[in-house]
């Protein structure tokens, strides 16, 4: 219930955020329109001779530039919230894999019986040492055997 639940607000909340992000988008481009504009006109009014009006115009230029880069940072605050709020909802996706998997492994367990099985490799164990063993006593003994036959048919 609470995974939909979430699945639902996070689809809602990146819905908001696009949203956003788009708006922003939008006021940069009237922003670079308007300082297009603003460029066009502080040429005219220099070329006519009115430095008071440059200068004003030139002010007003400048607080559009730092608007236009309040937006840029506002964006970058956007994506970040964006990347988290996924973040979040693939921690949220693990750790119910990770419930699912680790009721899993419990009823794995209670039909395979770890303690039968660990029973049963320590026997494999034993049986492969012994084994083992075995066949080192046998080179051991033929040895020699073998050297007692080459010196008898040396001779």
């Amino acid at each position: 219930m609470t995974e939909k639940v979430y699945g639902k607000q996070e689809s809602q909340n990146e819905k908001a955020l696009r949203k956003a992000r788009r708006d922003l988008e939008r006021e940069r481009r009237k922003l670079e329109m308007e300082e297009k504009k603003l460029q066009i006109e502080i040429k005219k009014n220099f070329e006519a001779g009115y430095k008071e009006v440059c200068s004003l115009l030139t002010k007003q230029l400048v607080e559009l530039r730092k608007q236009k880069n309040r937006t840029y940072a506002a964006n970058r605050k956007i994506m970040s919230v964006s990347l988290k709020n996924k973040i979040f909802g693939a921690h949220t996706s693990l750790s119910r894999d990770m419930a699912t998997a680790v009721k899993t492994m419990g009823e794995m367990n209670t039909m395979m019986g770890p303690e039968k099985i660990t029973g049963n490799i320590r026997a494999f164990q034993k049986a492969y040492l012994k084994m083992d063993m075995i066949d080192e006593l046998n080179i051991i003994l033929r040895l020699p055997i073998d050297k007692e036959k080459q010196d008898k048919e040396s001779k």
